[in-house]
């Protein structure tokens, strides 16, 4: 019985037990039901952040904590990238994710606002071993 043939999603050509993906694209389905060129660019558009939280005007509010000094206080998102993010000695968490750069808690606070539909986090900042050592 002959198998219907389909396009390899790499070289666009008709697909065999290629190299580049070591699977067998011929078992799949054909290509009028399946394009894994189009799935996998469907998927890379899902994951490149389309907006940041500056573009939507979001308006979540922040208490940020110093664990260290003791400092508890409501802040705006621009305070927040002031900190000195390639520090690593420092850790900081929202809702228990850790938070190691500006993109990530960008990404994080849009999440909190879009997803859970949280309108206040508290961002918890403090030197590593007072959060992980114990004291």
């Amino acid at each position: 019985m002959r198998r219907n043939r389909t396009i390899c999603p790499f070289n666009q050509r008709a697909c065999i037990d290629c190299v580049l993906y070591r699977g067998r694209h011929q078992c799949n389905a054909p290509v009028s039901h399946i394009n894994d060129a189009e799935v996998l660019n469907e998927i890379q558009a899902m994951l490149t952040p389309k907006t940041s939280l500056k573009e939507t005007g979001s308006n979540i509010k922040i208490l940020y904590v110093n664990i260290e000094d003791c400092i508890s206080k409501e802040v705006q998102l621009a305070e927040l990238q002031d900190l000195d993010w390639d520090n690593n000695f420092f850790v900081r968490k929202i809702d228990g994710i850790h938070i190691h750069s500006w993109e990530t808690l960008l990404g994080v606070l849009k999440y909190k606002e879009e997803t859970e539909g949280k309108d206040f986090v508290e961002f918890i900042e403090a030197p590593g071993f007072m959060l992980y050592g114990g004291g």
